[in-house]
């Protein structure tokens, strides 16, 4: 989000505000009233809130997305053991080369 100016480049910008970047009251103006929307924003999701009561537990129906379930198969987890014990012989090796390469 960015003020731009007539001697600007919007290229890079997603949100571009048209204004003059170099007044000070066109800044106040602009800080502002995006202030006031962000209040007004904060004031509106309290009531909504209020209204609806708080939510206990986040459900996947509540944000709109099925629940899925994923088991794993011991196999799969075994595949992980063995995964994390060759990690631990690379590391250990690779410690061990850099031992000898330092005498």
């Amino acid at each position: 989000m960015g003020l731009v100016d007539t001697n600007c480049d919007p290229d890079g910008i997603i949100y571009v505000i048209p204004g003059n970047d170099d007044a000070i009251r066109s800044l106040k103006l602009i800080v502002s009233k995006m202030a006031d929307a962000i209040l007004e924003g904060k004031q509106l999701r309290e009531r909504a809130g209020e209204v609806r009561g708080k939510i206990e537990e986040v459900k996947a129906e509540d944000a709109g997305v099925k629940e899925e379930v994923i088991e794993t198969s011991s196999k799969e987890g075994n595949v992980q053991a063995d995964l994390s014990e060759e990690i631990e012989v690379a590391e250990a090796e690779a410690e061990a080369e850099e031992t000898s390469e330092e005498v």
